[in-house]
C-alpha cells in the first residue's frame, strides 16, 4: 500500500533526517528548533496515511456514490457498481503540530498537504451503505508538503495504488448526515 511518506520520502531510512533538514533549512517556521526530531516523527506518522484515502474519502462526495450509498444502506446484501471515468482528484490538508508545556497547548508549526491524483478510470463497489472496495485504471499523483509557504517536500509519481486498504472500512453516518470517514476496522481477537 503505497503511503503519502513513501510517496514524498522515497528512502524511508533517510526521510526523518530530509525532513528535519527542511525543517532546519526554514527555522523561521519553527519557534523550537531543538525539537526538530520530535516535529519530524509527528509529521511522518501523519504522512503515514494510504494515499487512497485521500481518494475515497473525494469518492465519496461524488453523487453517484452517494446515491448507491444510500440506496445500499436502505437495501443491504446488494452490492451496487458504479464506475466513474477519468477525474482529477484534488484534496488539501491543513494538519498543525502542537507541543504541550506545563499543561498549555501551542501550535508551533502549520503544515499544508496538497494532493492531486489524475485517474484514468474508477470502479466502485458499494454494499450495505459503504464502500467496500475502489478499483482504480491508471492513476498518478502529484503531492507537496509545506510550512509557513516553505516548500518541506514535493513528489510526482508513476501509477499508484488506490484500493481500499484492507484494514480500514468506511463509514457513514447517515442518521446525522455527516461527513464520510474512514474508520480502522475493529481489531481481530
Amino acid at each position: 500500500m503505497t503511503t503519502l511518506a513513501a510517496l514524498l520520502y522515497r528512502d524511508d531510512r533517510t526521510a526523518q533526517a530530509d525532513l528535519e533538514a527542511a525543517l532546519h533549512n526554514h527555522e523561521s517556521v519553527v519557534a523550537w528548533p531543538g525539537v526538530l526530531p520530535q516535529i519530524a516523527e509527528g509529521i511522518l506518522a501523519f504522512l503515514e496515511m494510504p494515499i487512497g484515502n485521500l481518494a475515497v474519502s473525494a469518492y465519496l462526495k461524488h453523487r453517484h456514490i452517494e446515491a448507491a450509498i444510500r440506496e445500499t444502506a436502505r437495501s443491504p446484501g446488494t452490492p451496487q457498481v458504479v464506475q466513474l471515468m477519468e477525474h482529477t482528484i484534488r484534496s488539501n490538508l491543513e494538519p498543525t503540530v502542537d507541543i504541550e508545556v506545563n499543561g498549555v497547548t501551542k501550535t508551533l508549526l502549520r503544515l499544508e498537504l496538497v494532493a492531486e491524483i489524475s485517474v484514468e478510470a474508477v470502479t466502485a463497489v458499494v454494499q450495505s451503505g459503504q464502500v467496500v472496495d475502489i478499483a482504480p485504471g491508471s492513476a498518478t499523483a502529484k503531492l507537496t508538503l509545506s510550512a509557513a509557504g516553505f516548500e518541506l517536500a514535493k513528489a510526482e509519481t508513476q501509477p499508484v495504488e488506490l484500493a481500499v486498504p484492507e484494514e480500514a472500512r468506511i463509514v457513514i453516518d447517515l442518521t446525522a448526515m455527516g461527513e464520510p470517514i474512514i474508520d480502522p476496522a475493529p481489531a481481530a481477537g
